[in-house]
Protein backbone atom coordinates (compact mmCIF):
# COMPACT_ATOMS: atom_id res chain seq x y z
CA UNK A 1 0.00 0.00 0.00
CA UNK A 2 1.31 3.51 -0.31
CA UNK A 3 4.20 4.48 -1.34
CA UNK A 4 5.41 0.73 -1.56
CA UNK A 5 7.93 -0.36 -4.71
CA UNK A 6 5.97 -3.64 -4.99
CA UNK A 7 2.77 -4.48 -2.51
CA UNK A 8 1.69 -8.06 -2.92
CA UNK A 9 -1.67 -9.09 -0.97
CA UNK A 10 -3.50 -12.57 -1.08
CA UNK A 11 -3.40 -16.15 -0.04
CA UNK A 12 0.71 -16.44 -1.01
CA UNK A 13 2.73 -19.01 -3.34
CA UNK A 14 4.10 -15.78 -5.09
CA UNK A 15 7.16 -15.89 -6.94
CA UNK A 16 9.12 -12.35 -6.77
CA UNK A 17 12.26 -11.51 -8.50
CA UNK A 18 13.92 -8.21 -8.52
CA UNK A 19 16.60 -7.76 -10.65
CA UNK A 20 17.02 -4.51 -11.51
CA UNK A 21 16.47 -1.68 -8.99
CA UNK A 22 13.39 -0.12 -6.82
CA UNK A 23 13.77 2.57 -4.81
CA UNK A 24 10.77 3.33 -2.55
CA UNK A 25 9.32 5.80 0.10
CA UNK A 26 7.98 3.35 2.18
CA UNK A 27 8.47 -0.61 1.62
CA UNK A 28 10.65 -1.71 -1.22
CA UNK A 29 8.95 -5.03 -1.17
CA UNK A 30 5.62 -6.02 0.57
CA UNK A 31 4.53 -9.51 0.33
CA UNK A 32 1.58 -11.04 2.12
CA UNK A 33 0.26 -14.70 2.56
CA UNK A 34 1.85 -18.21 2.88
CA UNK A 35 5.00 -19.93 1.06
CA UNK A 36 5.49 -17.04 -0.85
CA UNK A 37 9.52 -16.35 -2.74
CA UNK A 38 11.38 -13.17 -3.00
CA UNK A 39 14.94 -13.56 -4.70
CA UNK A 40 16.70 -10.02 -4.68
CA UNK A 41 19.73 -10.47 -7.06
CA UNK A 42 19.38 -6.33 -8.08
CA UNK A 43 18.98 -3.81 -5.84
CA UNK A 44 16.29 -2.30 -3.14
CA UNK A 45 16.75 1.07 -1.94
CA UNK A 46 13.75 2.26 1.07
CA UNK A 47 13.52 5.70 1.82
CA UNK A 48 11.45 5.54 5.10
CA UNK A 49 10.81 2.13 5.70
CA UNK A 50 11.91 -1.71 5.14
CA UNK A 51 13.80 -3.15 2.13
CA UNK A 52 11.48 -6.65 2.60
CA UNK A 53 8.60 -6.92 4.58
CA UNK A 54 6.83 -10.33 4.63
CA UNK A 55 3.33 -11.30 6.73
CA UNK A 56 2.53 -15.21 6.50
CA UNK A 57 4.51 -18.51 7.18
CA UNK A 58 6.81 -20.95 5.05
CA UNK A 59 8.30 -17.97 3.21
CA UNK A 60 11.52 -17.81 1.64
CA UNK A 61 13.41 -14.79 1.21
CA UNK A 62 16.78 -14.82 -0.62
CA UNK A 63 19.35 -11.35 -1.09
CA UNK A 64 22.48 -12.21 -3.09
CA UNK A 65 22.19 -8.41 -4.28
CA UNK A 66 21.57 -5.58 -2.02
CA UNK A 67 19.36 -4.32 0.11
CA UNK A 68 19.40 -0.51 2.00
CA UNK A 69 16.43 0.50 4.28
CA UNK A 70 15.97 3.35 6.92
CA UNK A 71 13.85 0.40 8.47
CA UNK A 72 14.34 -3.22 8.52
CA UNK A 73 16.62 -4.61 5.38
CA UNK A 74 13.92 -7.59 5.72
CA UNK A 75 11.11 -8.05 8.64
CA UNK A 76 9.43 -11.62 8.53
CA UNK A 77 6.36 -11.73 10.95
CA UNK A 78 5.16 -15.59 10.70
CA UNK A 79 6.25 -19.22 11.46
CA UNK A 80 8.69 -20.96 9.19
CA UNK A 81 10.16 -18.93 7.06
CA UNK A 82 13.73 -18.66 6.02
CA UNK A 83 15.78 -15.61 4.79
CA UNK A 84 19.18 -16.45 3.18
CA UNK A 85 21.91 -13.40 2.39
CA UNK A 86 24.90 -13.84 0.14
CA UNK A 87 24.97 -10.28 -0.94
CA UNK A 88 24.74 -7.16 1.39
CA UNK A 89 21.91 -5.50 3.72
CA UNK A 90 22.52 -2.13 5.28
CA UNK A 91 19.89 -0.15 7.40
CA UNK A 92 20.16 3.35 8.92
CA UNK A 93 17.83 3.22 11.82
CA UNK A 94 16.62 -0.44 12.39
CA UNK A 95 17.76 -3.96 12.59
CA UNK A 96 18.98 -5.55 9.55
CA UNK A 97 16.92 -8.82 9.80
CA UNK A 98 14.06 -8.69 12.23
CA UNK A 99 12.03 -11.98 12.39
CA UNK A 100 8.72 -12.33 14.51
CA UNK A 101 7.79 -15.81 14.73
CA UNK A 102 8.14 -18.76 15.42
CA UNK A 103 11.13 -21.84 14.07
CA UNK A 104 12.53 -18.87 11.67
CA UNK A 105 15.47 -19.45 9.81
CA UNK A 106 18.60 -17.15 8.91
CA UNK A 107 21.63 -17.94 6.44
CA UNK A 108 24.01 -15.53 6.59
CA UNK A 109 26.76 -15.66 3.89
CA UNK A 110 27.05 -12.09 2.94
CA UNK A 111 26.98 -9.17 5.16
CA UNK A 112 24.46 -7.50 7.51
CA UNK A 113 24.71 -4.38 8.79
CA UNK A 114 22.62 -2.39 11.11
CA UNK A 115 23.67 1.69 11.58
CA UNK A 116 21.99 2.57 14.72
CA UNK A 117 20.17 -1.20 15.78
CA UNK A 118 21.23 -4.62 15.76
CA UNK A 119 22.66 -6.96 12.63
CA UNK A 120 19.83 -9.85 13.34
CA UNK A 121 16.84 -9.10 15.69
CA UNK A 122 14.79 -12.50 17.01
CA UNK A 123 11.37 -12.70 18.66
CA UNK A 124 10.16 -16.19 18.67
CA UNK A 125 11.12 -19.74 19.19
CA UNK A 126 12.89 -22.39 17.60
CA UNK A 127 15.22 -20.10 15.79
CA UNK A 128 18.29 -21.46 13.25
CA UNK A 129 20.49 -18.77 12.67
CA UNK A 130 24.18 -19.82 10.27
CA UNK A 131 26.51 -16.93 10.04
CA UNK A 132 29.59 -17.13 7.63
CA UNK A 133 29.74 -13.73 6.70
CA UNK A 134 29.70 -10.92 8.68
CA UNK A 135 26.77 -9.58 10.94
CA UNK A 136 27.51 -6.21 12.50
CA UNK A 137 24.78 -3.92 14.83
CA UNK A 138 25.23 -0.69 16.23
CA UNK A 139 23.37 -2.56 19.05
CA UNK A 140 23.80 -6.07 18.95
CA UNK A 141 25.07 -8.06 16.31
CA UNK A 142 22.15 -10.51 16.76
CA UNK A 143 19.60 -9.79 19.29
CA UNK A 144 17.39 -13.14 20.41
CA UNK A 145 14.34 -13.25 22.74
CA UNK A 146 13.06 -16.72 22.47
CA UNK A 147 13.64 -20.51 22.98
CA UNK A 148 15.11 -23.58 21.50
CA UNK A 149 17.29 -21.16 19.17
CA UNK A 150 20.73 -22.13 17.64
CA UNK A 151 23.04 -20.16 16.72
CA UNK A 152 26.18 -21.31 14.40
CA UNK A 153 28.47 -18.73 13.58
CA UNK A 154 31.33 -20.74 10.81
CA UNK A 155 34.94 -20.81 10.61
CA UNK A 156 34.12 -17.41 7.94
CA UNK A 157 31.44 -15.95 10.04
CA UNK A 158 31.91 -12.56 12.23
CA UNK A 159 29.11 -11.38 14.63
CA UNK A 160 30.05 -8.01 15.87
CA UNK A 161 28.51 -6.10 18.52
CA UNK A 162 28.63 -1.64 18.31
CA UNK A 163 29.04 1.29 19.94
CA UNK A 164 25.58 1.50 21.14
CA UNK A 165 24.99 2.87 25.48
CA UNK A 166 23.20 -0.16 27.62
CA UNK A 167 22.78 -3.73 26.85
CA UNK A 168 25.31 -3.85 24.01
CA UNK A 169 27.60 -6.88 22.51
CA UNK A 170 28.09 -9.00 19.76
CA UNK A 171 24.99 -11.57 21.01
CA UNK A 172 22.73 -10.68 22.86
CA UNK A 173 20.00 -13.29 24.86
CA UNK A 174 16.67 -11.72 26.46
CA UNK A 175 13.78 -12.83 27.62
CA UNK A 176 10.57 -13.55 25.94
CA UNK A 177 8.38 -13.26 29.03
CA UNK A 178 7.43 -17.40 28.83
CA UNK A 179 6.74 -19.44 31.72
CA UNK A 180 8.97 -22.40 31.23
CA UNK A 181 12.40 -21.13 28.91
CA UNK A 182 14.54 -23.82 27.18
CA UNK A 183 17.55 -24.09 26.61
CA UNK A 184 19.35 -21.70 23.41
CA UNK A 185 22.20 -23.09 21.97
CA UNK A 186 25.32 -21.18 20.18
CA UNK A 187 27.95 -22.84 18.50
CA UNK A 188 31.41 -20.41 17.86
CA UNK A 189 32.89 -22.72 14.60
CA UNK A 190 36.42 -21.14 14.09
CA UNK A 191 34.30 -17.63 13.39
CA UNK A 192 34.94 -14.34 15.58
CA UNK A 193 32.26 -12.46 18.04
CA UNK A 194 33.40 -9.25 18.51
CA UNK A 195 32.43 -6.35 20.93
CA UNK A 196 33.55 -2.86 18.95
CA UNK A 197 33.13 -0.87 22.40
CA UNK A 198 32.67 -0.69 26.29
CA UNK A 199 28.92 -1.36 27.75
CA UNK A 200 28.00 1.66 30.51
CA UNK A 201 26.30 -0.80 32.30
CA UNK A 202 29.38 -3.51 32.81
CA UNK A 203 32.44 -0.70 31.81
CA UNK A 204 33.57 -3.85 29.84
CA UNK A 205 33.17 -4.59 26.14
CA UNK A 206 30.60 -7.80 26.06
CA UNK A 207 30.53 -10.40 23.48
CA UNK A 208 27.74 -12.26 24.67
CA UNK A 209 25.21 -11.58 26.86
CA UNK A 210 22.58 -13.16 28.30
CA UNK A 211 19.85 -11.86 30.86
CA UNK A 212 16.97 -13.93 29.61
CA UNK A 213 16.69 -16.69 32.63
CA UNK A 214 17.32 -19.38 30.07
CA UNK A 215 19.63 -22.01 30.13
CA UNK A 216 22.21 -21.19 27.11
CA UNK A 217 24.71 -23.73 25.43
CA UNK A 218 27.68 -21.90 23.91
CA UNK A 219 30.31 -23.63 22.27
CA UNK A 220 33.70 -21.93 21.38
CA UNK A 221 36.15 -22.95 18.56
CA UNK A 222 36.51 -19.57 17.64
CA UNK A 223 38.04 -16.16 18.43
CA UNK A 224 35.31 -14.39 21.34
CA UNK A 225 36.45 -10.46 21.80
CA UNK A 226 34.68 -9.41 25.06
CA UNK A 227 32.94 -10.92 28.26
CA UNK A 228 31.18 -13.83 28.12
CA UNK A 229 27.66 -13.28 30.57
CA UNK A 230 25.63 -15.82 30.70
CA UNK A 231 23.61 -14.85 33.74
CA UNK A 232 20.57 -17.27 34.41
CA UNK A 233 19.48 -20.71 33.99
CA UNK A 234 21.47 -23.84 33.88
CA UNK A 235 24.49 -23.32 31.06
CA UNK A 236 27.37 -25.38 29.44
CA UNK A 237 30.14 -23.81 27.85
CA UNK A 238 32.80 -25.41 26.23
CA UNK A 239 35.77 -23.41 25.08
CA UNK A 240 39.10 -24.68 22.73
CA UNK A 241 39.25 -21.12 20.81
CA UNK A 242 39.89 -18.09 22.71
CA UNK A 243 38.09 -15.50 24.64
CA UNK A 244 39.33 -12.16 25.32
CA UNK A 245 37.53 -11.21 28.57
CA UNK A 246 36.01 -12.87 31.73
CA UNK A 247 33.28 -15.55 31.63
CA UNK A 248 30.29 -14.64 34.26
CA UNK A 249 27.83 -18.02 34.41
CA UNK A 250 25.42 -16.83 36.51
CA UNK A 251 23.10 -17.99 38.68
CA UNK A 252 22.27 -21.78 38.07
CA UNK A 253 24.39 -25.48 38.22
CA UNK A 254 27.01 -24.24 35.04
CA UNK A 255 29.37 -26.09 33.45
CA UNK A 256 32.45 -24.61 31.56
CA UNK A 257 34.98 -26.97 29.84
CA UNK A 258 37.82 -25.91 28.23
CA UNK A 259 39.69 -28.22 25.50
CA UNK A 260 43.20 -28.37 24.48
CA UNK A 261 44.52 -25.14 23.80
CA UNK A 262 41.56 -23.13 24.22
CA UNK A 263 42.02 -19.86 26.25
CA UNK A 264 39.95 -17.40 28.23
CA UNK A 265 42.16 -14.61 29.36
CA UNK A 266 40.32 -13.57 32.20
CA UNK A 267 38.38 -14.95 35.04
CA UNK A 268 35.98 -17.66 35.07
CA UNK A 269 33.24 -16.89 36.88
CA UNK A 270 30.58 -19.66 38.32
CA UNK A 271 28.19 -17.21 40.87
CA UNK A 272 25.58 -18.45 41.95
CA UNK A 273 24.65 -22.77 41.63
CA UNK A 274 26.10 -25.93 41.69
CA UNK A 275 29.11 -25.17 39.05
CA UNK A 276 31.41 -27.65 37.46
CA UNK A 277 34.71 -26.00 35.67
CA UNK A 278 37.28 -28.43 34.18
CA UNK A 279 40.71 -26.36 32.47
CA UNK A 280 42.11 -27.58 29.18
CA UNK A 281 46.04 -27.04 28.58
CA UNK A 282 46.57 -23.87 29.41
CA UNK A 283 46.37 -21.91 32.47
CA UNK A 284 42.77 -20.77 33.73
CA UNK A 285 41.47 -18.89 36.50
CA UNK A 286 38.62 -20.23 38.29
CA UNK A 287 36.03 -18.72 40.80
CA UNK A 288 33.49 -20.81 42.12
CA UNK A 289 30.58 -18.72 43.40
CA UNK A 290 28.08 -19.48 46.23
CA UNK A 291 27.66 -23.05 46.12
CA UNK A 292 29.42 -26.00 46.20
CA UNK A 293 31.40 -26.23 43.18
CA UNK A 294 33.25 -29.04 41.55
CA UNK A 295 36.58 -27.43 39.91
CA UNK A 296 39.86 -28.89 38.17
CA UNK A 297 42.14 -26.83 36.04
CA UNK A 298 43.51 -29.08 33.63
CA UNK A 299 47.43 -27.88 32.53
CA UNK A 300 49.09 -24.56 32.96
CA UNK A 301 49.62 -23.01 35.73
CA UNK A 302 46.10 -22.55 37.36
CA UNK A 303 44.44 -20.29 39.72
CA UNK A 304 41.10 -21.65 41.42
CA UNK A 305 39.15 -20.23 44.20
CA UNK A 306 36.22 -21.87 45.30
CA UNK A 307 35.09 -19.09 47.15
CA UNK A 308 31.93 -19.82 49.16
CA UNK A 309 30.57 -23.40 49.68
CA UNK A 310 32.18 -26.58 50.44
CA UNK A 311 34.10 -26.96 47.36
CA UNK A 312 35.88 -29.85 45.57
CA UNK A 313 39.14 -28.90 43.49
CA UNK A 314 40.78 -31.61 41.94
CA UNK A 315 44.48 -30.96 41.42
CA UNK A 316 46.36 -31.69 38.25
CA UNK A 317 49.56 -34.01 37.56
CA UNK A 318 50.88 -31.29 35.21
CA UNK A 319 54.20 -30.68 36.57
CA UNK A 320 53.46 -26.93 37.06
CA UNK A 321 52.67 -24.57 39.87
CA UNK A 322 49.05 -23.76 40.23
CA UNK A 323 47.04 -21.96 43.38
CA UNK A 324 44.31 -23.65 44.94
CA UNK A 325 42.10 -21.45 47.19
CA UNK A 326 38.88 -22.92 48.72
CA UNK A 327 37.85 -19.76 50.00
CA UNK A 328 34.77 -19.89 52.39
CA UNK A 329 33.24 -23.11 53.66
CA UNK A 330 35.06 -26.65 54.02
CA UNK A 331 36.75 -27.50 50.96
CA UNK A 332 38.81 -30.32 49.74
CA UNK A 333 41.55 -30.34 47.29
CA UNK A 334 42.63 -33.83 45.86
CA UNK A 335 45.84 -34.99 44.06
CA UNK A 336 44.32 -38.42 43.26
CA UNK A 337 45.46 -37.71 39.44
CA UNK A 338 48.52 -37.80 41.12
CA UNK A 339 51.22 -41.48 41.07
CA UNK A 340 54.25 -40.71 41.81
CA UNK A 341 53.63 -38.70 45.68
CA UNK A 342 53.12 -35.67 46.81
CA UNK A 343 54.11 -33.60 50.22
CA UNK A 344 51.72 -31.19 51.79
CA UNK A 345 51.17 -28.80 54.43
CA UNK A 346 47.90 -27.00 54.61
CA UNK A 347 49.97 -25.48 57.90
CA UNK A 348 52.73 -24.07 55.48
CA UNK A 349 50.15 -23.72 53.01
CA UNK A 350 52.34 -26.01 49.85
CA UNK A 351 52.22 -29.12 48.02
CA UNK A 352 55.15 -30.12 45.90
CA UNK A 353 55.96 -33.23 43.88
CA UNK A 354 57.71 -34.46 40.82
CA UNK A 355 54.60 -34.51 39.43
CA UNK A 356 53.17 -31.28 40.52
CA UNK A 357 55.72 -28.38 40.62
CA UNK A 358 55.19 -26.50 44.09
CA UNK A 359 51.15 -25.53 44.27
CA UNK A 360 49.92 -23.35 46.87
CA UNK A 361 47.28 -24.31 49.30
CA UNK A 362 44.75 -21.72 51.03
CA UNK A 363 41.58 -22.00 52.68
CA UNK A 364 41.63 -26.40 52.74
CA UNK A 365 39.54 -27.80 55.07
CA UNK A 366 40.17 -31.20 53.36
CA UNK A 367 43.09 -32.54 51.72
CA UNK A 368 43.00 -36.44 49.13
CA UNK A 369 46.84 -37.94 47.98
CA UNK A 370 46.92 -39.91 45.17
CA UNK A 371 48.33 -43.12 43.90
CA UNK A 372 51.56 -43.13 45.05
CA UNK A 373 53.56 -42.45 49.13
CA UNK A 374 52.15 -39.13 49.99
CA UNK A 375 52.78 -37.19 53.15
CA UNK A 376 50.30 -35.27 54.21
CA UNK A 377 50.29 -32.88 57.56
CA UNK A 378 47.20 -30.74 58.46
CA UNK A 379 46.44 -27.56 60.56
CA UNK A 380 44.65 -25.86 63.40
CA UNK A 381 41.54 -25.86 60.76
CA UNK A 382 41.88 -28.93 59.22
CA UNK A 383 38.85 -31.36 59.15
CA UNK A 384 40.39 -34.98 57.45
CA UNK A 385 43.28 -35.62 55.80
CA UNK A 386 42.98 -38.78 53.14
CA UNK A 387 46.14 -40.95 51.72
CA UNK A 388 44.34 -42.42 49.50
CA UNK A 389 46.17 -45.38 47.71
CA UNK A 390 50.27 -46.13 48.65
CA UNK A 391 52.27 -45.97 51.87
CA UNK A 392 51.07 -42.73 53.34
CA UNK A 393 52.38 -40.60 56.26
CA UNK A 394 49.80 -38.77 57.51
CA UNK A 395 49.78 -35.98 60.24
CA UNK A 396 46.88 -34.21 61.86
CA UNK A 397 47.80 -31.24 63.64
CA UNK A 398 46.35 -29.40 66.55
CA UNK A 399 42.29 -29.47 64.79
CA UNK A 400 39.92 -32.60 65.28
CA UNK A 401 40.41 -34.24 62.41
CA UNK A 402 39.08 -37.26 60.38
CA UNK A 403 42.37 -39.19 59.37
CA UNK A 404 42.25 -42.02 56.26
CA UNK A 405 44.76 -44.10 55.69
CA UNK A 406 42.84 -46.09 52.42
CA UNK A 407 45.43 -48.81 51.01
CA UNK A 408 48.49 -49.34 51.94
CA UNK A 409 50.78 -49.26 54.78
CA UNK A 410 50.53 -45.91 56.41
CA UNK A 411 51.68 -44.34 59.39
CA UNK A 412 49.11 -42.05 60.67
CA UNK A 413 49.40 -39.67 63.58
CA UNK A 414 46.60 -37.46 64.96
CA UNK A 415 48.53 -34.91 67.70
CA UNK A 416 46.44 -32.67 69.21
CA UNK A 417 43.02 -32.77 69.08
CA UNK A 418 39.72 -35.17 68.98
CA UNK A 419 40.86 -37.26 65.82
CA UNK A 420 39.02 -40.08 64.26
CA UNK A 421 41.55 -42.52 62.85
CA UNK A 422 41.31 -45.04 60.11
CA UNK A 423 44.23 -47.27 58.84
CA UNK A 424 42.25 -48.49 55.92
CA UNK A 425 43.54 -51.53 54.23
CA UNK A 426 47.28 -52.54 54.93
CA UNK A 427 49.61 -52.50 57.66
CA UNK A 428 49.56 -49.41 59.20
CA UNK A 429 51.11 -47.55 62.66
CA UNK A 430 48.31 -45.45 64.04
CA UNK A 431 48.67 -42.70 66.75
CA UNK A 432 46.95 -40.53 68.27
CA UNK A 433 48.62 -38.24 71.20
CA UNK A 434 46.94 -35.80 72.96
CA UNK A 435 43.33 -36.15 73.92
CA UNK A 436 40.96 -38.36 73.04
CA UNK A 437 40.89 -40.21 69.70
CA UNK A 438 38.73 -43.03 68.09
CA UNK A 439 40.28 -45.26 65.94
CA UNK A 440 38.74 -46.91 63.31
CA UNK A 441 38.35 -50.75 61.79
CA UNK A 442 36.59 -52.42 58.74
CA UNK A 443 36.94 -56.29 57.48
CA UNK A 444 40.19 -56.40 56.22
CA UNK A 445 42.27 -53.27 58.29
CA UNK A 446 45.70 -55.78 57.93
CA UNK A 447 48.11 -55.83 60.88
CA UNK A 448 47.69 -52.45 62.57
CA UNK A 449 49.77 -51.17 65.53
CA UNK A 450 48.19 -48.79 67.81
CA UNK A 451 51.00 -47.06 69.58
CA UNK A 452 49.40 -44.95 72.65
CA UNK A 453 45.82 -46.19 73.26
CA UNK A 454 44.89 -45.08 76.45
CA UNK A 455 42.24 -47.99 77.79
CA UNK A 456 41.92 -45.37 81.61
CA UNK A 457 40.37 -42.69 79.47
CA UNK A 458 36.36 -43.37 78.51
CA UNK A 459 36.47 -41.23 75.56
CA UNK A 460 39.44 -43.02 73.69
CA UNK A 461 37.42 -45.47 71.55
CA UNK A 462 38.33 -48.65 69.01
CA UNK A 463 35.60 -48.64 66.59
CA UNK A 464 34.95 -52.24 65.79
CA UNK A 465 31.54 -51.70 64.08
CA UNK A 466 32.79 -52.47 60.60
CA UNK A 467 34.24 -55.61 61.97
CA UNK A 468 31.75 -58.47 61.27
CA UNK A 469 33.71 -60.91 63.17
CA UNK A 470 33.47 -59.24 66.56
CA UNK A 471 29.81 -58.79 67.64
CA UNK A 472 30.47 -57.75 71.11
CA UNK A 473 32.52 -57.07 74.05
CA UNK A 474 32.19 -60.44 75.26
CA UNK A 475 32.61 -61.93 72.04
CA UNK A 476 35.67 -60.19 72.09
CA UNK A 477 36.96 -61.71 75.12
CA UNK A 478 35.99 -64.84 74.55
CA UNK A 479 37.66 -65.22 71.22
CA UNK A 480 39.84 -62.37 69.91
CA UNK A 481 41.41 -60.93 72.47
CA UNK A 482 45.20 -61.92 73.90
CA UNK A 483 47.87 -60.86 75.36
CA UNK A 484 51.33 -60.73 73.81
CA UNK A 485 54.43 -59.38 76.21
CA UNK A 486 52.89 -56.07 76.97
CA UNK A 487 50.78 -55.48 74.55
CA UNK A 488 47.12 -56.48 73.90
CA UNK A 489 46.17 -58.10 70.29
CA UNK A 490 42.72 -57.97 69.05
CA UNK A 491 41.77 -60.43 65.78
CA UNK A 492 38.96 -61.44 63.97
CA UNK A 493 40.84 -64.51 62.39
CA UNK A 494 42.64 -62.91 59.45
CA UNK A 495 44.41 -59.23 61.04
CA UNK A 496 45.47 -58.32 64.26
CA UNK A 497 45.23 -55.01 65.99
CA UNK A 498 48.53 -54.83 68.61
CA UNK A 499 47.69 -52.22 71.38
CA UNK A 500 51.24 -51.41 72.80
CA UNK A 501 51.74 -51.32 76.46
CA UNK A 502 48.05 -52.40 77.04
CA UNK A 503 46.92 -54.79 79.61
CA UNK A 504 43.88 -56.33 78.41
CA UNK A 505 42.93 -56.62 82.36
CA UNK A 506 42.47 -52.69 81.83
CA UNK A 507 40.25 -52.82 79.01
CA UNK A 508 36.18 -53.01 79.48
CA UNK A 509 33.49 -52.60 77.13
CA UNK A 510 33.60 -48.59 77.57
CA UNK A 511 37.04 -48.50 75.24
CA UNK A 512 35.07 -50.40 71.98
CA UNK A 513 32.08 -49.30 69.82
CA UNK A 514 30.40 -52.19 68.10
Amino acid sequence: AGDDGLDIRGTGANRVTVSGSISSQDDGVHVTGDGNVVAVSGSIASETDDGVDVDGDLNFVNVSGSITADDEGVEISGDGNEVTVSGEIFTFDDDGIDFFGDNNRAVVSGSVNAADSSGLEVNGNGTEIEIDGSVRGFESGISLSGDDAKITVGATGVVRGGDAAGFTSAVTFESNGAGDPASVSLLVNHGSLISDTVSEITNTAVAVWDFSGQSQNFTNTGDVQGDVLLQGGNDTMTNSGTVVGNISLGTGNDVFTSIGTGVVTGKIDGGTGFDTFRGGDLSDTFFGGDQADNMRGGGGSDEIFGEAGNDLIIADADGVADLYDGGDGVDNVSYVTTVAGINANLGLNFAFGTEIGVDRLENVEKLTGGRGNDSLTGAASTQRLDGGAGNDTIAGGEGNNTLLGGAGDDVIRGFAGFDRIEGGAGNDRLTGDFNADTFVFANGFGKDVITDFDEFNNSEKIDLAGVTAITDFADLQANHLTQVGSSAVITDGADTITLLNVNIADLDANDFIF
